[in-house]
């Protein structure tokens, strides 16, 4: 990949990875606080939902704006998104604004997982290692 490809994946990973942070905050405040109301949207129930929509708003979010195992990380955050776009559709419609943000941070997270993190990152670092090393 060259410098500019990897600077463009930088950039793309810190805006999504930085901005979907507080969501995962806030649903962990949530979370820890007990305050967990109506949340289960793929009916596993309400606990677990909003724990692993956290899992996946709050650490994989860091874990791709750091660049660190980020197309897995950008993977989970995809299939999160898939799960909020089905559930915003299908509560309210394909118009709703935040139909529209949910959509977008699907299509970043899925291009981070098919692209990778490029060589401005924790994993392009250690890929040019191991090539120095073997």
């Amino acid at each position: 990949m060259d410098r500019l490809s990897s600077f463009g994946m930088l950039i793309l990973r810190l805006i999504a990875g930085l901005t979907m942070m507080p969501h995962g905050w806030a649903k962990a405040c949530a979370l820890f606080s007990g305050s967990t109301q109506d949340f289960n949207p793929i009916g596993i129930g309400t606990w677990a939902s909003l724990a692993l929509s956290c899992f996946a708003e709050l650490p994989c979010a860091a874990l791709v704006a750091a660049g660190f195992y980020a197309r897995w990380a950008a993977a989970i955050l995809a299939l999160n998104m898939c799960v909020a776009v089905y559930y915003l559709i299908y509560i309210n419609s394909p118009f709703f604004p935040n139909t529209v943000v949910a959509f977008l941070y699907l299509g970043i997270f899925m291009a981070i997982a098919f692209k990778g993190a490029g060589s401005f990152s924790i994993d392009g670092i250690l890929q040019k290692q191991r090539k120095i090393e073997s």
